[in-house]
């Protein structure tokens, strides 16, 4: 881990602390990737932050996340709250303590349901088949 990076986080993580609308704040240093975990209140419900120091693909992870769930996958979203919700209920939804973050979990449903869509898929066509080979036998 470079210094600077762990500089970085500590920074960042005090000058949350300062601001009153995020709670329980820390800077988690001793970790591959340097982090800031904190709260904040959105709509009504306190949300877990991670801030991670020394990643450059967290925007184009968010754009695909966003993407599959506006255009190819609009059951990600609801899907993706319970799966974490249980998570977080078997204490597994914490990385720093081994459990699956948000992107590994949205990548495992997104392989789930384009697993499930191609085999509905299969038998959609399967079923088309079958009728078409019977339509045939009639003549």
């Amino acid at each position: 881990i470079k210094p600077d990076m762990i500089h970085a986080a500590r920074k960042v993580a005090a000058a949350i602390r300062r601001d009153p609308k995020f709670g329980n704040t820390v800077a988690i240093t001793r970790c591959r990737v340097p982090l800031v975990r904190t709260s904040c209140e959105i709509n009504g419900d306190m949300t877990g932050i991670d801030i991670v120091f020394g990643q450059k693909n967290g925007i184009a992870a968010a754009k695909w996340t966003e993407r599959m769930i506006e255009s190819v996958h609009p059951e990600l979203r609801p899907l993706t709250k319970c799966v974490k919700a249980l998570l977080k209920q078997k204490g597994l939804g914490d990385v720093s303590r081994g459990g699956l973050g948000s992107h590994a979990v949205t990548c495992a449903l997104v392989c789930y349901l384009n697993h499930v869509k191609r085999q509905m898929k299969d038998r959609e066509e399967g079923k088309r088949g079958e009728k078409e080979e019977k339509e045939d036998g009639e003549l």
